[in-house]
């Protein structure tokens, strides 16, 4: 089974980078970069992303495992055109990890007479200050159970080394600085610790800084204007 959801994954990214190859090519280097970056909003359906770079879309696909019991869907970002100045390679593998150990956690559980259910999507994916950045959401409704976990997970990168990058390597922000900074984040009682901030799942949106502090089990969010933290970018200068 492990090696099958591996071929499903690879079959994904190889058939996104296919779909890719059907992309125009565009006359200046230049016009076509800024496109490339520029963040629109998209209208799906209730799965969609928010909003995405303009030369993405989004696929995926779905699988129903009877032998254990696990229906999942996952809807990935992809690019319309191979020749961009951007990988999204990280996000691929960072969404390849999640959906591997929700997989494993599902079968953990033991199939049920009703399936386990499973759906991680695209919530956005931007571009600011030469960091490529995707926030991704996980819904599992266990077998038998009307609960839905969500979850939010994310991937952050400098858009010309594509290595993901912890919070502090985005924002030059010590323990010390931190207590100015934490002044711009909405209400979280108690406050955010600066351990809390440097270990958080986080994403750069359209206009903010969304973070996800892990509390008594539950993830919350806060977040804080991307202006008033210019200031504290490590990387390059916005586009």
């Amino acid at each position: 089974m492990k090696k099958f959801m591996r071929k499903i994954f690879c079959f994904f990214v190889i058939g996104a980078m296919v779909f890719a190859s059907c992309g125009k090519k565009t006359s200046e280097k230049e016009e076509k970069k800024a496109s490339d970056l520029k963040t629109v909003s998209v209208k799906l359906n209730e799965d969609a992303p928010l909003y995405m770079l303009g030369n993405m879309t989004v696929s995926g696909f779905s699988i129903n495992d009877t032998t254990n019991g696990i229906k999942a869907k996952v809807l990935m970002p992809i690019k319309k055109a191979k020749d961009t100045t951007y990988s999204i390679k990280p996000m691929s593998l960072e969404a390849e990890k999640v959906f591997k150990e929700s997989i494993a956690q599902l079968k953990e559980i033991g199939k049920k007479n009703e399936p386990h259910n499973l759906l991680i999507r695209t919530v956005f994916v931007t571009h600011y200050n030469g960091f490529l950045s995707a926030l991704f959401e996980k819904e599992v409704i266990c077998a038998e159970t009307t609960t839905k976990d969500s979850t939010f997970f994310a991937v952050t990168y400098d858009i010309k080394k594509n290595t993901p990058l912890k919070i502090t390597q985005v924002l030059n922000i010590d323990e010390k600085s931190f207590e100015k900074v934490i002044s711009n984040f909405t209400n979280l009682e108690p406050k955010m610790s600066f351990s809390e901030f440097e270990s958080s799942v986080f994403a750069l949106g359209k206009d903010s800084l969304y973070i996800y502090p892990l509390r008594d089990g539950k993830q919350q969010q806060i977040s804080a204007p991307l202006q008033s933290l210019e200031h504290y970018f490590i990387n390059g200068s916005k586009e």
